[in-house]
């Protein structure tokens, strides 16, 4: 055979051998695709049952966020077990609530004993110290509504007779529950909520003599006044310095507040609580008082 017939046949062969691994290739490539195409159709058609299943997957963020604003919810009001407690974490604790809350409040701490009720374990401390009623009050208000789970078993208190004026004595017996499924107090923010100041020393009787109060002090003594003019809307009284304060209805002075105008009789009134008790005061244009 000559050189060049077998050299052309040998070339013939091997075209057809790349012709046929190129047409069996591709065959395989495209099974392999149709199947990557089927499944990825039916993952499609699943992806599409489940969303019209379950309709918030498409919101998943949002319902992430809605998870992460109910816990928070929880934390803020709820009372929680704490994981574990001792002195220290107590101590600590309380001195936090007063000096961010009533930083005027000091007291004693020390434990008294432990005990356990079911699977919660406690610790009970007694508490005293002195301080003015209603930083006291504050202080009391948050222990109970703040969310680690203390409870207060009894409270003494008792007025300071040689101390200043609304000044008490106290003794509080504390407890702090925990187990091991709880919460650490690091863990548990303090709430944030409107709070109603005590209104009135209930050492005093809600009728007593006129008290001097520096508070009230600082503003406009009506007793000391005098009217030097009138509006509908607006009175203006001169001090025992001198000076002048326009006042308007509802605006506060020592130890109350102008109530109205009476423009027809040319006085103003106010409402005044020196004894316990609110006395309408009328002062006229002309100096007279009632």
């Amino acid at each position: 055979m000559p050189y060049t017939v077998r050299n052309t046949i040998i070339l013939v062969v091997l075209l057809l051998i790349v012709i046929i691994g190129t047409i069996l290739a591709n065959a395989n490539s495209v099974r392999r695709l149709e199947k990557m195409r089927k499944a990825n159709k039916e993952n499609s058609e699943m992806l599409e049952g489940l969303k019209k299943a379950n309709p918030d997957l498409e919101n998943k963020e949002k319902v992430m966020q809605s998870i992460e604003n109910m816990k928070r919810k929880v934390l803020e009001n709820s009372k929680l077990i704490l994981k574990e407690d001792t002195p220290t974490l107590t101590y600590q604790y309380l001195v936090d609530i007063a000096d961010n809350f009533c930083p005027d409040v000091s007291f004693n701490f020390q434990i008294s004993k432990s005990g356990k009720v079911k699977e919660f374990s406690f610790n009970t401390y007694t508490i005293s110290g002195n301080a003015d009623i209603k930083s006291l009050y504050f202080f009391i208000f948050q222990i109970e509504y703040q969310s680690p789970l203390y409870t207060i078993e009894s409270i003494k208190i008792a007025e300071q007779s040689v101390a200043k004026a609304d000044t008490v004595s106290f003794t509080i017996t504390l407890n702090a529950y925990y187990n091991e499924d709880g919460t650490e107090l690091k863990n548990i923010p303090f709430r944030n909520f409107k709070f109603t100041n005590l209104r009135y020393n209930p050492f005093y009787s809600r009728i007593h003599s006129p008290i001097s109060d520096e508070y009230e002090l600082k503003f406009l003594n009506i007793y000391t006044s005098t009217i030097i003019g009138l509006t509908p809307y607006k009175a203006f009284l001169r001090d025992n310095k001198g000076r002048i304060h326009t006042l308007t209805p509802g605006e506060k002075v020592a130890y109350g507040y102008l109530d109205h105008i009476n423009w027809y009789k040319q006085a103003a009134v106010f409402m005044i609580n020196r004894i316990g008790i609110p006395e309408e005061e009328i002062i006229y244009m002309n100096g007279d008082k009632l």
